[in-house]
């Protein structure tokens, strides 16, 4: 009789209380007020609105769709906690009636120095550009050339949408959204974040550097595999 498989239980993911708790220690700091966990807590946060900065968190990496027709204005709203635009493409149901069912078309990104002479110039028609306002709250899409107003065919912008690290609850026991891979970061980055806000900064160098060693680990094990070939040119003459 074959043995039942037991998989082996997952890494274990520290809470917010034991991650400030590890920090304050490495830090050389006392930790025992309920302040301390407040202040912990927002040093967390700042943390994740960092490793955004940096583009790192592939798991907050998600599609998002929206419909749209060509009535509507020429821009879309995106979720207010969208970093940045990755990938993106127009798509038509299958069950649209049209020539254009089914179909996809990829979308190319225009740059900041294109955008302003790209939408003056193009005569409207369906959009093979896109351009992400990265304004305050929320980010908003806009497509060139601008649809049609008499062009009622069902769109559907897909993309794939790069977003912040959900927020942490009050009080202790909340578990950041990050893989158990990346928790020794994030403890190194909170312990040298608390240090700077200690009365005895003596550490602040030694905590730098061990946080930015174990952040280049964690972000090169964290990186996209897929494979690349490459062929030598051949030229005839």
């Amino acid at each position: 009789m074959a043995s039942q498989y037991i998989p082996p239980p997952l890494p274990r993911r520290f809470d917010i209380s034991e991650m400030a708790q590890e920090a304050a220690e490495r830090a050389g700091i006392e930790f025992r007020s309920g302040y301390a966990l407040t202040t912990a807590r927002r040093s967390l946060e700042l943390l994740q609105i960092e490793w955004a900065n940096r583009g790192l968190n592939l798991w907050c990496i998600e599609r998002w769709e929206s419909p749209i027709l060509a009535a509507l204005p020429n821009q879309l709203t995106l979720p207010a906690d969208t970093v940045d635009i990755l990938d993106a493409f127009l798509e038509t149901p299958a069950s649209y009636n049209g020539s254009l069912g089914g179909s996809v078309v990829w979308l190319s990104r225009a740059g900041l120095g294109d955008a302003p002479t790209l939408y003056r110039t193009l005569t409207p028609s369906r959009p093979n550009t896109y351009f992400v306002h990265r304004t305050v709250e929320p980010p908003t899409v806009e497509f060139a050339p601008s649809f049609r107003a008499d062009d009622l065919t069902p769109y559907v912008f897909v993309c794939w949408r790069l977003r912040y690290m959900r927020n942490l609850q009050p009080g202790g026991t909340d578990i950041p959204e990050m893989p158990s891979r990346f928790m020794p970061a994030m403890i190194a980055g909170l312990a040298y974040k608390l240090a700077l806000k200690s009365k005895d900064t003596s550490r602040v160098a030694m905590l730098k550097s061990l946080y930015e060693e174990e952040f280049d680990l964690a972000s090169q094990e964290d990186r996209d595999r897929a494979s690349v070939r490459l062929l030598p040119e051949r030229s005839y003459y």
